[in-house]
This record gives structure tokens, C-alpha cells and sequence, in this order.
């Protein structure tokens, strides 16, 4: 009976253990994100993106210690959606459907890419929750009718 109690004891203890060494620097999250953007002449074009992100400050260790972890992950959800499709809006308006069309689409990662690591560097919203992007990967770039025909026209 006390082997029982032993063991049952070790197990938790290990739970906790692992939990407490652990940090949200070492997780990696991920976040589908559906942006709309218009084109530069105003035609609507929408996107599908996978966002990996991660918590880069080591205050963020706390958050596993207090098991408040899901909350802050939900948090980093709501600060990197507005920040992507931000970013989508302003480098999707930069270009015509046509001129989207042409572009390789990891060219236009990277841009969208680039544009959400400036913004975060200067973004005051994100406070001692340090979030870095670690990749962005461009699922797909649709055309609303109205950009579909415009492309055909050109």
C-alpha cells in the first residue's frame, strides 16, 4: 500500500516538476487567419495564412507557473490577428489583381512577413507578452469576380 502512495506521490510531483520547467519560449502556436484586403484599383481579394508564433520574454515563464498558460495564448491570438491582417491590407493594396496574379507567392509572404515583424518591433500593445513571429505561410489568395474579370481584361 505505501509503494502505491509512493508512486502516485512521484507522479505528481514529476507533473508539476515538468510543468514549472517549462516555459511558453519553447511552444510554438499557430493560427489560421482569413484576411480581406482590397487591391490597388478596389478590387476585394481575401487570403488564408498560417501564423506560427511564439512568447519571446522570459516574464512569460510565470505563465505556466500560475497554469494561466491557455488564457495568455488566447491573448497572443488576439494581438497577432489585427497586427496580420493589417499587414495583408496595406501590401494587398499596394498591387492590382493582375499584378497579384503575376507575383509569386512567396514573395508576398515575405513582404506581409516583413511588414508584421516592423510593426511588432514598434507596437506598444504587446507590453511584456513579447511575441515573435516565427514563420508565415501564404495558404491561398483568392479573387473576388470583380478582380477575376479584371485580370481578364489586361
Amino acid at each position: 500500500m505505501n509503494y502505491r502512495k509512493i508512486f502516485f506521490l512521484s507522479i505528481v510531483l514529476f507533473s508539476f516538476y515538468s510543468c514549472v520547467e517549462k516555459s511558453n519560449t519553447s511552444r510554438q502556436f499557430e493560427k489560421s487567419i482569413e484576411a480581406r484586403a482590397l487591391s490597388a484599383d478596389g478590387k476585394e481579394m481575401s487570403t488564408n495564412m498560417l501564423v506560427y508564433y511564439s512568447f519571446a520574454s522570459k516574464e512569460s515563464k510565470l505563465f505556466d507557473e500560475q497554469g494561466e498558460f491557455i488564457d495568455k495564448k488566447e491573448e497572443g491570438h488576439y494581438i497577432v490577428t489585427p497586427i496580420i491582417r493589417s499587414a495583408v491590407r496595406s501590401i494587398i493594396g499596394r498591387y492590382s489583381p493582375h499584378e497579384l496574379s503575376k507575383k509569386d507567392k512567396s514573395e508576398l509572404k515575405n513582404e506581409i512577413y516583413d511588414s508584421v515583424i516592423s510593426t511588432l518591433k514598434v507596437s506598444k500593445n504587446t507590453d511584456q507578452l513579447e511575441i515573435q513571429i516565427d514563420s508565415i505561410s501564404l495558404n491561398k489568395l483568392l479573387f473576388s469576380k470583380a478582380a477575376q474579370q479584371s485580370i481578364l481584361k489586361e
